[in-house]
């Protein structure tokens, strides 16, 4: 009984570094318990390593280690098949220690691509096999022995992409038939070869009744026609998907009749919805059936996607609202959203506003009034406002967020009131200010340092200066008195893109020796405030 309370202890705690590869693989060498429980943990989701790089075409450091480990594990009857394809799969260890396919939960078919299409081209290159002599006369040997080319080594009778739609392929047949359970389904086009028919093929093969499907609880898909058939099977084999992340809106038939079938619906994405009006998306097709399953939706993110803005007031039980985008001039973010059509969010507990084009701060003020005060985090990050409502919005936040634990805003370089805001927000523990250029750009700001040491904010942990300009010895001042608070991590950046000016090497100087005395966490110069990734959808459990 100890024992196995020992291990689901254990279990609870490397749950906690699902996303830390390096501190799970230190974990592996701890011991053979330490071990079987990390190895689920981590091949869990193993493209998630992968998930910071550019998404145009991520160049993958070592992908081949990834996929031996996969291949590896295919039946004899795959590798058989690879063998008289042109690939010298011999030099793979034929066995593993775990069954690693076992153990995946989510599938993203585009980072397979992406490793396979590398790994094969690894393959075809000189060299890369182990003992290179050694295999260039065995190869020499085996020519005057068999004559017949199909069966070299280096045959290259198959196409390089035939030869990645042929891995793919085993692949995926592999990871459904071992998998019991895959939570988490991947699925996008910017792969050059057609890897959805191989999809289609191995889902063809699953038992509409009994599958590893069945558990589905998020997909991330294009809404395009060429899905149509992918479409269709999913339909068949889940409808208990509660996440969706929907790129596109081509407004298929087939990705409409996948949503209808859906009874758990609650989180829902949007990525680059333009050239449609939201109006004409939400009367047909995807945007219908999401109308119909608005009430019951509970996280809602747009991602380059401002126009669906007009469409909020549907969602009335919303408990996160995020919008990012990236667009500074091209976006179709509508004026029409004023005052007067408002949502009312009364559950609303996490906001989060990221743009880089023109937006303004009283709509984000009256959504903020318009709640019933559950709200818990914040985040308003971008420069370009144009009504530079600062008061209004500092105000509301005090006046309607009583329970707000994290909190990033631009507040005003002349008259900042953050006294206002820590005041009457006891449970803030996250803050950081964004700095906005003001007319006093030259000028010191030294006026926030002094507000923030009137007040004694007893929970905060985490503060964060963004464009801030301070005279040094208001800066040491603060940093001396709060190295006495509760206060536990202090950070100062600056915009290398910014207009307003950079800190001076003073003042950079004496950040240097502030860090060095342990009072100031960071310090260094970034390129944006914040980074537009996509929202990618997790496996929990």
């Amino acid at each position: 009984m100890t024992f196995q309370t020992n291990m689901d202890c254990i279990h609870e705690v490397l749950k906690f570094l699902r996303h830390d590869t390096e501190s799970l693989h230190s974990c592996l060498l701890v011991n053979r318990l330490w071990c079987e429980l990390s190895v689920p943990i981590l091949w869990k989701d193993p493209w998630a390593r992968f998930f910071n790089m550019p998404f145009s075409k991520p160049s993958f450091t070592q992908p081949t280690s990834l996929i031996n480990t996969y291949i590896s594990s295919l039946p004899r009857e795959s590798i058989l098949k690879l063998e008289k394809n042109g690939f010298n799969v011999s030099s793979i260890s034929s066995s593993t220690t775990f069954n690693y396919p076992m153990y995946l939960r989510c599938l993203d078919l585009e980072f397979l691509y992406w490793l396979v299409m590398k790994w094969v081209q690894n393959k075809s290159k000189p060299g890369f096999r182990p003992l290179k002599r050694v295999v260039r006369r065995f190869k020499k040997f085996r020519k005057k022995l068999n004559n017949n080319n199909s069966n070299n080594l280096d045959s290259t009778s198959m196409p390089p992409q035939d030869k990645i739609r042929l891995v793919c392929s085993e692949l995926l047949t592999l990871f459904l038939k071992e998998s019991p359970k895959i939570y988490i389904l991947r699925i996008n086009d910017y792969s050059k070869v057609d890897v959805f028919g191989q999809l289609g093929e191995a889902l063809a093969n699953l038992n509409p009744k009994n599958n590893c499907l069945s558990s589905l609880k998020g997909l991330e898909c294009r809404d395009k026609p060429v899905m149509d058939n992918i479409f269709e099977m999913l339909s068949l084999l889940t409808t208990d998907i509660s996440q969706i992340l929907i790129m596109g809106n081509y407004n298929t038939k087939t990705l409409a009749n996948l949503i209808r079938s859906q009874k758990k619906l609650e989180k829902v994405c949007f990525e680059n919805f333009h050239n449609m009006s939201p109006q004409d998306y939400w009367e047909s097709g995807v945007g219908y059936e999401l109308s119909k399953k608005a009430h019951f939706i509970t996280s809602l993110h747009l991602l380059n996607s401002c126009s669906l803005l007009a469409k909020l007031s549907d969602f009335v039980n919303l408990q996160e609202l995020t919008l990012q985008c990236i667009h500074e001039q091209s976006c179709e973010y509508t004026d029409s959203l004023t005052s007067a059509n408002i949502p009312i969010l009364r559950d609303i507990a996490k906001l989060k506003f990221r743009c880089k084009h023109e937006y303004s701060l009283e709509y984000l003020s009256n959504l903020i009034d318009k709640s019933n005060g559950k709200l818990r985090k914040i985040t308003i990050e971008g420069s370009r406002i144009k009504d530079r409502r600062y008061d209004l919005l500092m105000s509301t936040i005090a006046n309607k967020c009583p329970n707000l634990k994290s909190c990033s805003i631009p507040i005003s370089r002349i008259d900042p009131q953050i006294d206002r805001l820590l005041e009457s927000c006891e449970q803030l523990k996250d803050l950081k200010l964004c700095a906005v250029l003001d007319t006093s750009d030259n000028d010191n700001n030294d006026i926030l340092l002094y507000q923030l040491l009137n007040c004694t904010p007893t929970r905060l942990r985490r503060l964060d200066f963004v464009d801030w300009k301070f005279s040094i010895s208001a800066w040491e001042l603060f940093l001396k008195t709060q190295s006495r608070t509760l206060l536990q991590r202090i950070c100062y950046y600056w915009n290398d893109n910014s207009k307003i000016a950079s800190p001076s090497d003073e003042f950079l100087k004496a950040c240097q020796q502030n860090k060095r005395d342990g009072i100031l966490a960071t310090y260094k110069g970034i390129d944006s405030y914040w980074k537009c990734i996509w929202p990618k959808l997790f496996v929990m459990n």
